[in-house]
């Protein structure tokens, strides 16, 4: 038996299938640590769910998007915050006909959930989610905490929203844990320190180190085929160690990967490919 944890999939089903393939994951034998946002952003948030409920041993953490989704299953919240930062996606999955707004806090351009189902099951699994999972000396929390409470004293809104626990670990050990597993603050906003590209053409992808910011807009050609057809993704895409805390988020809401980690072994994970943005707003929260 391994154990595994697993950055935000933001409804990224062939990203999931892929890393799962690569970790030679066990349905049967393994566990899967879900660290929380597996709805939103990509298009294929069902798909995810009827997947990771064909995993016997999963351990569903509850992230932001989770929250926002539940709060509009459970209390009918259809804040457009939500809808235009990847719920429209999440709802289309279901069934619904949603078209978000351009911007962010625009009211969506049309929402039709007539024809949406989402499974019983679906919704067991949502409901039945934990806001943090202590196994082995070790914590899972989607966002963060404040490090001077006992965990189990903090408010949700903190463990799905905190950011400043990636702060605080840089100059400090976390006490009480051998390690923190967290998602939501993606490694490419946390160390913009790589140019990733991946070329349409031959789908060859590689990393490439920055030094100026003007080189961002310089014309790439893949090493592979020399085709200009590139499509670039900035920021670091690898998981980060900050002290005890290990920030699993690489960005497959967005322009970046997916991760699956071993937990006793943090240098053995697996990645998707490069992803392309799924929504066209310019920031993901």
């Amino acid at each position: 038996m391994k154990k595994f944890v697993i950055g935000d999939c933001h409804g990224r089903y062939k990203a999931l299938k892929e890393v799962l393939q690569k970790a030679k994951f066990n349905y049967e034998k393994d566990i899967l640590i879900v660290l929380g946002d597996i709805v939103d952003g990509g298009s294929n948030t069902a798909e995810v769910v009827n997947e990771l409920l064909k995993i016997k041993n999963v351990i569903f953490i509850i992230g932001n998007h989770e929250q926002m989704f539940i709060d509009y299953v459970f209390k009918g919240d259809n804040p457009s915050l939500w809808v235009n930062q990847g719920g429209a996606n999440t709802l289309n999955s279901y069934g619904a006909n949603v078209i978000p707004a351009t911007t962010i806090n625009e009211n969506p351009i049309m929402i039709d959930v007539k024809g949406m189902k989402i499974p019983n099951r679906h919704i067991k699994f949502f409901s039945e989610g934990l806001y943090y999972f202590e196994f082995e000396k070790k914590l899972f929390v989607h966002g963060g905490f404040n490090p001077k409470k006992p965990i189990q004293e903090q408010d949700p809104q903190q463990l799905i929203w905190d950011r400043s626990l990636i702060k605080y670990a840089d100059t400090n050990n976390i006490d009480n844990y051998e390690k923190i597993f967290i998602g939501h603050t993606s490694t490419q906003y946390i160390e913009r320190e790589f140019i990733n590209y991946k070329c349409r053409d031959c789908n060859h992808e590689w990393d490439d180190a920055i030094t100026k910011i003007p080189e961002l807009d310089a014309e790439v050609e893949c090493e592979t085929c020399n085709s200009k057809n590139i499509f670039q993704s900035i920021g670091c895409t690898k998981p980060l160690q900050i002290g005890n805390l290990v920030c699993l988020d690489t960005g497959a809401g967005w322009d970046g990967k997916l991760t699956i980690m071993n937990i006793d072994d943090n240098t053995e994970y697996y990645q998707s490919t490069l992803l392309e943005p799924a929504i066209k707003n310019e920031k993901f929260i």
